[in-house]
């Protein structure tokens, strides 16, 4: 299944989300996403919309989820390792699909009321 950055926001915070996972399973069809596609995020709390606005591919290391961070506002950008589809070998790179959120709640004050 696809995990979560610790660091990363919650559906509605209006903070950067990021949601990774193994290329050869669950992210998969990640290969075949394209600009402007739609993605939705069912919670317990609301249905969240995002859109694909950005797709690239990056070393591991290369701040990514910095620079995401420092630009601010909600943002689901999910990651998987890169070239997909390759059980064996090291790779260190990642494809980055980020998309903007166009839909759901907004959680406000503390505690993750609503």
């Amino acid at each position: 299944g696809a995990g979560q950055y610790v660091l990363s926001g919650l559906p509605g915070e209006g903070e950067p989300i990021l949601l990774g996972g193994h290329d050869v399973s669950w992210f998969a069809p990640l290969e075949e996403v394209a600009l402007g596609d739609e993605f939705t995020l069912t919670t317990s709390y609301g249905i969240f919309s995002y859109e694909v606005s950005e797709l690239f591919v990056a070393r591991a290391d290369a701040g990514v989820w910095e620079r995401l961070s420092a630009e601010g506002g909600e943002r689901l950008v999910l990651y998987t390792c890169y070239p997909m589809g390759s059980l064996l070998g090291v790779r260190d790179e990642h494809l980055f699909v980020v998309c903007d959120k166009t839909g759901g709640p907004r959680i406000v004050g503390t505690g993750g009321a609503l």
